[in-house]
């Protein structure tokens, strides 16, 4: 018996040698020069501070003028124009959405934004189909949606102003954004974070990054793990942040201990999600409780329910972004957007 605890005791004592090795390996890895995970922490936070002045949210409004048309009418969308719409009863209806925007640079007034594009691709027109038909070779429409209007802005304590689309990549889901500012304007951004781009030997599994978004409307910082996907697009990687409305655009940040700052390694475009059609009430009136031991009997629609698989967040990675900005190039700096510094002279190839 005596003999059982002296091996217990060491075996605990060999344990506790090996968490001591393994922890001096983790600081290592940290940093070379012995900072521990507390001093890492603590210069993250301090870059933090001065990054998240570069995030804001953008605005999309986009305003239809729709026509309602009945069944009688018997309209496809061949027989569409103008003219034969303006006979039906019509209303004015806003559409909005929103999404993070990093900025990249400002120099004599002009300012540079990065962010997705998926928030600000509302289409022209839109056709909706009755019911009765919409599963048949002979559709009839419903309704007739024709875009009157469409407006990015950026309000924020920092900045408020309109914005403009300056460059898109609708496969990659990436957007390049800039706006004007009056020299007599007192709402103009102060770039405090000096952007750089991570290079292509940092972006590795396991990596830990950061990201600014706006989740549900709120500023937030959130961390996660990189993971190399090796699909068709070269450079791809997720990662495992847990994704929510508001955090699209967001930028993905890797803390070069070298240089001492962050670099933008992509940005955040999606999540994985599960759409399932279900029925449902006419209205999702939630004051309104509709007994559990009584069959319904109103009228049942169909309706999209999408569930978000948390942790599995899809990106656009840098070099899909450098592209965007060097097919571009010309027309953006005739514009005087002039990104070179960004993506030129910051070689990510190296």
């Amino acid at each position: 018996m005596a003999y059982y605890h002296r091996k217990t005791h060491y075996i605990l004592i060999t344990v506790v040698v090996l968490l001591t090795v393994i922890a001096c390996k983790n600081t290592s890895l940290i940093n070379k020069t012995n900072e521990t995970y507390l001093e890492y922490m603590h210069r993250i936070t301090n870059h933090a501070e001065k990054f998240q002045n570069n995030v804001f949210k953008v605005f999309c409004i986009a305003d239809y003028q729709t026509y309602y048309i009945p069944t009688r009418k018997q309209l496809q969308q061949k027989d569409i124009s103008e003219t034969i719409l303006d006979e039906y009863p019509t209303r004015l209806i806003t559409e909005s959405s929103f999404a993070t925007a990093t900025l990249l640079n400002t120099q004599n007034n002009i300012f540079s934004f990065l962010s997705c594009h998926h928030f600000l691709n509302y289409p022209d027109t839109v056709y909706y189909y009755h019911a009765a038909t919409s599963h048949k070779t002979n559709k009839y429409l419903s309704r007739v949606a024709i875009k009157r209007s469409q407006t990015l802005f950026i309000r924020d304590n920092n900045f408020t102003g309109i914005v403009d689309v300056l460059a898109i990549d609708t496969i990659n889901d990436i957007s390049l954004l800039g706006a004007t500012i009056n020299n007599n304007s007192n709402n103009t951004p102060s770039l405090f974070y000096t952007i750089d781009i991570a290079k292509k030997e940092n972006i590795k599994t396991g990596t830990e990054v950061f990201s600014f978004g706006y989740p549900s409307g709120y500023k937030m910082m959130t961390r996660a793990l990189l993971s190399r996907t090796f699909d068709k697009r070269p450079n791809t990687f997720m990662i495992d942040a847990s994704f929510h409305k508001g955090y699209s655009g967001a930028p993905i940040l890797i803390f070069n201990m070298k240089k001492n700052k962050f670099e933008i390694a992509g940005i955040i475009t999606s999540a994985s999600a599960e759409i399932k059609n279900i029925l449902v009430p006419e209205s999702e009136n939630y004051s309104k409780q509709y007994p559990l031991d009584i069959p319904y009997s109103e009228d049942i629609y169909v309706s999209i329910d999408k569930k978000i698989n948390y942790g599995i967040t899809f990106t656009a990675n840098i070099d899909e972004i450098k592209t965007l900005y060097l097919k571009n190039r010309y027309i953006l700096k005739k514009k005087g957007y002039n990104l070179d510094k960004i993506f030129i002279n910051n070689k990510i190839n190296q």
